[in-house]
């Protein structure tokens, strides 16, 4: 049954703003039409989108009026693009969570370099419902780390229909050949191709290219 936030006491609403990330405290005071939804301090957001964006000693960073910023853990953004470089950070991995939770609206993710091995679970955390593609590109096998075919097949699922998810790696040693192979077995078992509407279907794409091994790509697509 549903229950009317403004009617929580003062300390429960106080309590909810330290559970809710920024931008769910932001939907909240825009819904509730105050700040009282959510005490005790109103949620910013900016209404621009950054020129770039990058990382630099473990801190991911912002270009905007040709000033550079330092992103803050409450800073929500209209961001319906972002394109993030970590090639040249190879002692610090990027985590996804923080551009998704700082842009709420973002439709098209692009990340190259090292990412956080956790990366599967940080994309179901946060539970950007408006992501249509996300690309990741390991331009360099040292960056990369194994994952569960399940964990993702499971946040795939948990995307809304039409997402796209590319993984795209060069692998200068062969030392993830059998990983990648086995991969595209697991989806070729699972995938499901009946769906009258590939758009309406989540699709991963996967490009695994290696000095030492033939190249390939693979798609494949999910049906609810």
């Amino acid at each position: 049954m549903p229950y009317p936030l403004n009617n929580l006491a003062y300390g429960l609403r106080c309590r909810l703003s330290e559970l809710t990330t920024p931008s769910e405290r932001y939907k909240l005071q825009v819904a509730a039409g105050n700040v009282s939804i959510c005490p005790t301090k109103l949620q910013p957001f900016s209404n621009f989108s950054p020129v770039s964006w990058f990382c630099q000693n473990g801190t991911v960073l912002y270009e905007h009026n040709k000033n550079v910023f330092i992103l803050c853990e409450d800073e929500i953004f209209a961001c319906e693009y972002v394109s993030i470089d970590n090639d040249g950070n190879d002692s610090y991995a990027f985590h996804i969570k923080d551009i998704l939770f700082a842009c709420p609206y973002l439709e098209y993710f692009l990340i190259k370099g090292r990412i956080s091995k956790n990366w599967i679970a940080e994309v179901m955390l946060a539970g950007n419902q408006s992501l249509k593609k996300l690309t990741i590109h390991y331009s360099k096998s040292s960056d990369f780390e194994e994952f569960s075919f399940h964990d993702l097949m499971k946040m795939l699922k948990a995307q809304k229909p039409g997402f796209n998810l590319t993984i795209k790696i060069s692998d200068n040693t062969g030392q993830f050949r059998v990983f990648f192979l086995q991969l595209k077995q697991f989806f070729t078992f699972k995938r499901r191709l009946r769906h009258p509407r590939k758009e309406f279907c989540t699709k991963l794409s996967v490009y695994y290219k290696s000095v030492y091994y033939d190249s390939y790509s693979h798609d494949a697509f999910i049906r609810y």
